[in-house]
């Protein structure tokens, strides 16, 4: 008696549970003989992958053409349309705010899809693996793309980045092997985007479009106060940059692997440099640090293989590591008396080093315990031009040491 009470129970709070599934989210959907899925109601709840919470038409999907989903709905769940790998067009209307996390993962036959000026968040993976899709607008009103948001995305040939995006999350265009072009309205916002690692469509594409024109010779508009990290990495398109005085900071791989960069002017407002900020910029010839300038961070420099000449100013106390390693068209290098700190590998494989001049009386400190890690793949014999006073003591100093040929400055 009690065991068929309880079940009873069950039944209604099963029942009680649908009812109010069906009228607060999915009031409706019906899945027609060619292939249209409609939906109305206020939201599409999340959905998994497992098979205990797949969405009600996941049984269905292999049919599933069209989707269309009715005015009113305010948001599309996690995986809602995952797997639906016939789909070819959907609809949706200007009242959803979000595109939950793998809403349409795996979506393999939709080639475009329009995204309403209501949408405010494009959630992880939600475009994964779409590999039909050639382009696709973001419109103004999203502010976030998650993370491997439009991931294998193997067709997608452009993408443009409105405004309004404040950041764009890891792996978010990652493996889209066919992405030619980025389109943008504006450098300062797009300065501002925190870009996770991976995160930026430049990554593929190399060219940045403002207002449909090309970027190559960039000029950061006065106002900007910050260059974030990986910016404009891989942009290959860019030959020549010109910073502001209103720069302070260029943060970390903000140029990164701008193979075409040739010259790049650093105003004296510039206080920080972050790491790999101009790494693998393979046609960049000169550089000076300003001397607003108090660390050459690591691997800031790394893989200029072009850079010929550097020009270090007295305000720079330490250079890091990886600084300029690579950089093997290098002939020479000025150390000025305010460098207190060299860091591990800072010169490794300036094969083209024909002379290093250290300015300071006292041997910088290099940081390792490897004598040899300032100078790896560097000639030992090259001249090391040193104040008369030291040369005595850079002999014997650590990382010094092993160069054989120290003399006093002319």
């Amino acid at each position: 008696m009690k065991k068929n009470v309880w079940l009873a129970i069950v039944g209604v709070g099963v029942l009680c549970i649908a009812i109010f599934y069906y009228m607060f989210f999915i009031k409706f959907w019906n899945l027609s003989d060619d292939g249209t899925l409609t939906i109305s109601g206020k939201e599409i709840p999340d959905y998994s992958f497992r098979s205990d919470e797949h969405a009600p038409w996941y049984s269905e999907r292999d049919k599933i053409k069209k989707v269309i989903i009715e005015d009113g709905v305010t948001r599309i769940g996690m995986g809602a349309f995952s797997g639906c790998s016939g789909l070819k067009s959907i609809t949706i209307p200007n009242s959803v705010a979000e595109i939950g996390s793998g809403a349409f993962s795996g979506c393999f036959d939709l080639e475009s899809i329009t995204i309403p000026n209501s949408v405010t968040d494009i959630e992880d993976y939600a475009f994964s693996g779409c590999s039909r899709l050639k382009s696709v607008t973001i419109p103004n009103s999203v502010t976030d793309i998650g993370k491997g948001a439009f991931n294998c995305c193997g067709n997608l040939t452009s993408v443009e980045i409105p405004e309004s995006v404040n950041g764009i999350g890891e792996d978010a265009f990652k493996n889209c092997l066919l992405l030619e072009s980025v389109h943008i309205t504006d450098i300062e916002s797009w300065c501002k985007i925190d870009f996770g690692y991976g995160g930026n469509p430049l990554f593929y594409a190399k060219h940045l479009y403002l207002n449909g024109k090309e970027i190559d010779n960039l000029v950061i508009p006065n106002g900007v106060t910050e260059i974030g990290a990986y910016a404009f990495s891989h942009c290959s398109g860019l030959t020549s940059v010109t910073i502001p005085e209103s720069v302070k900071e260029i943060e970390g791989y903000a140029f990164e692997d701008c193979s075409g960069l040739k010259s790049v002017t650093i105003p004296n407002s510039v206080t920080k440099i972050g790491f790999g900020a101009f790494s693998g910029c393979s046609g960049l010839k000169s550089i000076t640090i300003p001397n607003s300038v108090t660390e050459i961070v690591g691997s800031a420099f790394k893989g200029c293989s072009a850079l010929t000449s550097v020009t270090i100013l007295e305000s720079v106390k330490k250079i890091g590591k990886n600084a300029f390693k690579g950089c093997s068209g290098l002939k020479s290098i000025i150390i000025p008396n305010s460098v207190k700190e060299i860091g591990w590998d800072a010169f490794e494989d300036c094969s083209g080093l024909r002379s290093i001049t250290c300015e300071a009386i006292r041997p910088p400190k290099i940081e390792s315990d490897i004598a040899y890690a300032l100078l790896y793949g560097v000639e030992e014999s090259i001249p090391v031009y040193v104040p008369a006073e030291s040369v005595d003591v850079y002999k014997k100093a650590n990382g010094w040491d092993r160069f054989t040929n120290i003399k006093a400055i002319k």
